[in-house]
């Protein structure tokens, strides 16, 4: 299996690639089990046959593996980088509409863990070393495939939310991006029972101060003046 690791191929092409789209799915089968991730960019400005460096970040102890490049799924490792982070060089290739892209898979070994009764789960996202041309909406599309069964009570992006589309015994959560985060994140029940997160609490905090201010400025208006 070859180790991937920085070298003058990416540095010739540095600068002169940008990111025009990414779409990033994760398929996890349920909280015991690994998740599968395929990341797919699409480029302007690359040339087919060149590579480019990306990283993803890891949490915990282990690191992603099982990494396959191309749509010819080349097998490939990670290679150490610094801040836990794991550096790969990836093609650039051809794809169907005549586009240039990059073409990744990779497993995250423990995605979820149970915390409190809930399920954390944090799917790191291959990230290129290339910045987008622009911030625009829909430049990154994410999904995360779950057991039906699991709801979502927070997410990071906050956007992540259940879509209408259903894959046999997964649900899709989905969001789309002007940027492209750095993971996906979710705090998960399995009971079937709701469970407020916390961005409902902080609106309903701040729903209730500006009620309360609210309230204070009408009773000081409906007091006599002096």
């Amino acid at each position: 299996m070859a180790v991937l690791v920085p070298c003058a191929v990416a540095g010739q092409q540095a600068g002169s690639e940008v990111v025009q789209s990414a779409v990033v799915r994760a398929s996890l089968t349920n909280e015991h089990e690994a998740a599968r991730v395929r990341v797919e960019y699409t480029l302007s400005g690359a040339v087919p046959g060149s590579r480019i460096p990306a990283t993803v970040l890891t949490f915990g102890s282990e690191p992603p593996t099982a990494l396959a490049l191309g749509s010819a799924g080349e097998p490939a490792s990670f290679s150490p980088g610094p801040g836990r982070a794991q550096v790969a060089l990836l093609p650039v290739e051809v794809g169907n509409a005549g586009e240039a892209r990059v073409v990744a898979e990779y497993t995250v070994p423990s995605p979820v863990s149970e915390v409190g009764g809930a399920l954390r789960g944090h799917i790191p996202v291959l990230s290129l070393d290339r910045v987008p041309q622009e911030a625009q909406p829909g430049l990154f599309h994410g999904e995360v495939n779950v057991p039906a069964g699991w709801t979502f009570s927070e997410a990071f992006p906050t956007g992540l939310s259940r879509s209408d589309v259903q894959e046999g015994a997964y649900a899709v959560y989905a969001v789309d991006l002007s940027v492209v985060p750095a993971t996906l994140s979710f705090r998960a029940y399995t009971d079937g029972a709701w469970h407020p997160g916390l961005p409902l609490i902080l609106d309903v905090l701040a729903a209730l101060i500006v009620v309360g201010f609210s309230f204070a400025g009408w009773r000081h208006l409906r007091e006599p003046s002096a």
